[in-house]
């Protein structure tokens, strides 16, 4: 892993390693490009990725509490439900270790 000098304004900083940020990571780096890409969740490994579905779920689910407002359907109807995104690093594209 490269190291970058703070005070160095060139690098590009992306938010998310999924399909668009790791892709986006990527195509920069292979330009010469310094990128910084953070991630909230953890590396999965084939080893420890659970092959059935509740159990993933629980692996992969961004569960931390959120707060729901508006007046669509599921914030009214669901406020406590988990967010539909994984929380890990590859973003859903992790899915496809499954």
């Amino acid at each position: 892993m490269a190291s970058i000098d703070l005070l160095d304004r060139t690098p590009v900083v992306i938010i998310g390693s999924g399909a668009g940020g790791g892709t986006l990571a990527h195509e920069l780096t292979r330009r010469g490009i310094k990128v910084v890409l953070l991630e909230a969740g953890k590396r999965q490994s084939l080893e420890a990725f659970s092959q059935v579905p509740s159990e993933a779920f629980g692996q992969l689910t961004w569960l931390d509490a959120r707060t729901q407002s508006g007046t669509w359907g599921v914030a009214r109807d669901f406020p406590n439900l988990p967010v539909w995104h994984c929380k890990t690093v590859g973003g859903t594209t992790s899915l496809a270790l499954r």
